[in-house]
């Protein structure tokens, strides 16, 4: 199905990423008649075939992957889409409410580009591992595994649960921070130490444990190193045309990064549920509530608690990266942050 943006009547990216929204008729805008089509979408020029394939996954405008679309804004609009061999076509958006738009059209069961190749992956070269796609599945398979975990993970009054032991962790991150600092007061590579907090934060979350990511543990690091390779690959692996992907050796690093983050994670996990036969240290985690919803033989609880360690150190970490940014050249915000804490 088609969305409206009231630019164009599209099929449209979430966060950048093709998405096929699934909306009716009486959702649409009454300015959708106006819209221009999917083929006045403005593009950059291309070569014959490849269109802008090469230019896309070109290691330059991988690495400055921003620079590279500031430059396609300038150039194209708001809304513009790359042209990709066998029709692979992605069409970006970029105003905020442009996407607001998007998700309100998306409908009940939503089917992703961004996640059909993880899906893939998972029902084939990790079908052993995984026995369920989790989160990478589409439609109402999506739908369906979303209502079984989102209200154990939705519930704000539940982080009052690790409040303690997550205190104990920011302790050991500014630890961290200030071992880093140099003379002016800069920490070196802040980003990959927030990465690592938000790995020990989430584990204490879903698995009631420490990984000892912020003392350098090998597995930890092993995990982290994965995650980043993946999202690295992630992008090139959407404009691959399914029938070919295997050829290219991306594909394979790609499946092998999946690989290595589903083992780490289901290590810890299982070390975890071991423990809890045993001391019942499991105890208001969100892995045991998963656990008591849908049975210990549910592969659900393992898949999600791997997805949200994995997830989490790149999501969390560069999240609170931006957020460390703004206090930091926003010196008023910070105070009234701190007041705001201490009041609390």
């Amino acid at each position: 199905m088609r969305s409206v943006l009231g630019l164009y009547k599209v099929a449209l990216p979430v966060n950048g990423l093709l998405a096929r929204t699934q909306s009716t008729a009486a959702a649409l805008p009454l300015h959708y008649e106006e819209a221009k089509t999917f083929e006045e979408i403005p593009s950059p020029r291309g070569l014959p075939f490849f269109k802008n394939f090469l230019d896309f996954v070109k290691t330059e405008n991988q690495k400055n992957f921003t620079t590279y679309h500031k430059k396609l804004i300038a150039e194209l609009g708001t809304i513009y889409k790359l042209r990709m061999p066998m029709g692979q076509d992605l069409v970006f958006i970029t105003k905020p409410d442009d996407v607001r738009t998007l998700h309100s059209l998306d409908g009940p069961y939503p089917l992703s580009m961004g996640f059909e190749t993880l899906e893939r992956v998972r029902k084939g070269a990790l079908s052993d591992k995984y026995k369920t796609a989790g989160m990478a599945s589409q439609g109402k398979e999506w739908h369906e595994f979303r209502q079984l975990v989102q209200q154990d993970m939705m519930r704000p009054k539940s982080a009052m649960f690790y409040i303690d032991d997550i205190s104990d962790v920011v302790d050991e991150l500014l630890e961290r921070m200030v071992k880093n600092m140099n003379n002016q007061q800069e920490v070196k590579n802040i980003s990959k130490v927030l990465q690592e907090f938000a790995l020990e934060a989430v584990a204490i979350m879903f698995i009631g444990r420490k990984l000892g990511t912020l003392q350098g543990a090998d597995e930890a690091q092993k995990l982290i190193k994965a995650v980043q390779r993946t999202f690295e690959l992630v992008v090139v692996m959407l404009v691959f045309p399914e029938p070919f992907a295997k050829l290219f050796p991306q594909y394979w690093e790609f499946v092998k990064c999946n690989a290595i983050m589903f083992d780490v994670c289901k290590a810890n996990i299982d070390k975890a549920i071991a423990k809890d036969k045993i001391d019942g240290s499991l105890k208001g985690t969100v892995l045991k509530k998963f656990i008591d919803r849908c049975g210990e033989d549910s592969p659900i609880p393992v898949v999600m608690a791997a997805d949200a360690l994995a997830a989490g150190i790149d999501t969390t970490g560069n999240s609170a990266a931006f957020l460390m940014y703004h206090l930091a050249t926003n010196p008023d915000k910070q105070e009234k942050l701190y007041k705001e804490i201490v009041d609390v």
